[in-house]
């Protein structure tokens, strides 16, 4: 069943609130976040255990076929995905993953001495309505939530959707410089899927999760790289920096987005 996972968690600790299950392809982990903090934004609960578990699997590799198929896998002989370079070929498949984060309202967290990674000040989503598997050549959807979710922010750091897929990379940058303009050489861009391949729908809820560590700790990991596409700022290098406000992405088949906005405490 594919409430199984988020029915054992109240099942093992007891709880008796709200349980439900979300499926947006890749963006299911920063949709399940979002839902979440939403919920406590509302007043309706104090706390929530969100992210997501994913296995891609199947009687003779149907599922990793069919991405070969729509020519999305790297073709690298070392296997790197390389994102945001332009010998990027596609992505690396990730066969299996799961993430989960404990949100909280910031009083309650305050008052139970919790150490508090950041803060979600905002959350976003839409959809493309262009193809179940393609992605629009000027991402018109994208460009308007991300300047709905950053607006009147200093964005300092961006956790990239990253694929590596030629299509999804040149869009997310083409979004990015639409989006912060002459801004956009002071933002870290970082592509977390360089180095833990494509978790597909894992992947939102571990970059949400690996943002808020970047933020609490002033550290920011490199990028595995070939030749950067320009006007990003992608270190290749891990690197240490004072980061106050971060924003992460995920982009799904079927047009799914949606973007998390997290702040410094």
């Amino acid at each position: 069943m594919t409430n199984a996972v988020a029915a054992w968690i109240p099942i093992l600790f007891g709880t008796h609130g709200r349980t439900f299950v979300l499926s947006t392809a890749c963006a299911s982990g920063t949709d399940a976040i979002g839902a979440a903090y939403e919920h406590i934004a509302l007043g309706r609960s104090k706390m929530a255990v969100c992210g997501t578990a994913d296995q891609m699997d199947c009687i003779e590799q149907l599922f990793f076929r069919s991405f070969d198929v729509l020519g999305t896998l790297t073709r690298t002989t070392d296997g790197l995905p390389r994102p945001f370079s332009e010998e990027r070929s596609g992505f690396l498949f990730s066969e299996g993953g799961a993430c989960t984060l404990i949100l909280e309202e910031y009083g309650s967290a305050v008052a139970r001495g919790a150490e508090i990674y950041a803060e979600i000040t905002n959350y976003s989503a839409c959809c493309d309505a262009y193809h179940i598997v393609k992605m629009p050549e000027y991402p018109e959807q994208v460009i308007a939530m991300l300047r709905e979710i950053t607006a009147g922010k200093d964005v300092d750091y961006y956790n990239a959707h990253g694929t590596a897929t030629t299509v999804n990379d040149r869009m997310e940058a083409t979004a990015l410089k639409e989006v912060f303009g002459d801004k956009l050489p002071d933002i870290t861009i970082n592509a977390t899927k360089s180095m833990t391949g494509h978790a597909i729908g894992t992947s939102g809820a571990l970059e949400a999760a690996v943002t808020a560590y970047s933020l609490k700790n002033g550290i920011i990991h490199g990028n595995l790289l070939g030749t950067p596409m320009e006007g990003l700022n992608l270190p290749q290098q891990t690197i240490r920096r004072d980061i106050r406000c971060g924003v992460t992405a995920s982009f799904g088949f079927g047009g799914h987005n949606s973007a998390l906005m997290l702040e410094k405490i």
